[in-house]
């Protein structure tokens, strides 16, 4: 759910921005000069509940793995003393917490990346840095997909029993 709610937050932020554009555009041609779509603070909000989304996200997973640790010493599979470190387990969980990080933030609101091609009359290409962000973290989607594989019947707690 988090990864959901991280993905329509981006998305409405960058909605957002696109929409005060065009408005903006559209008056600066009818002579009004109203609307300052550069400080909107609604895409500053939706960027700042993003962020903590994702630090929540990050939280989960950090705590999945954790629990699944504590899981695996109830069965007597490691030490009481064994720790994410030593047993391996953070070298699984720091790529997809890396993943997760991918996602637009408030800091990084109107940074813009510039690259100029030169063979076509240094034709510019402007890029916010947080619209990359915004196309990376729809990795995230990857969580929906593990959930539902967990939840089919190869994966379930009655296979795990069978199979033991």
């Amino acid at each position: 759910m988090l990864t959901l709610l991280g993905q329509w937050l981006s998305i409405a932020a960058y909605e957002k921005r696109l929409w005060d554009i065009d408005n903006f555009l559209v008056n600066k041609i009818n002579g009004k000069n109203d609307v300052d779509f550069e400080n909107s603070p609604f895409i500053v909000v939706y960027l700042c509940y993003n962020m903590f989304v994702t630090m929540a996200l990050t939280f989960s997973v950090y705590s999945r793995y954790e629990t699944w640790l504590k899981y695996k010493k109830s069965l007597g599979k490691f030490d009481q003393s064994d720790t994410l470190y030593n047993t391996g387990y953070y070298k699984e969980m720091m790529p997809e917490i890396l993943l997760i990080l991918l996602s637009p933030y408030p800091f990084l609101n109107r940074i813009k990346y510039t690259e100029v091609i030169s063979d076509w009359d240094n034709f510019e290409i402007v890029y916010e840095i947080n619209d990359v962000l915004l196309l990376f973290s729809f990795i995230r989607v990857y969580i929906i997909v593990r959930y539902i594989l967990f939840n089919t019947g190869f994966l379930d707690g009655r296979s795990q029993r069978i199979c033991k």
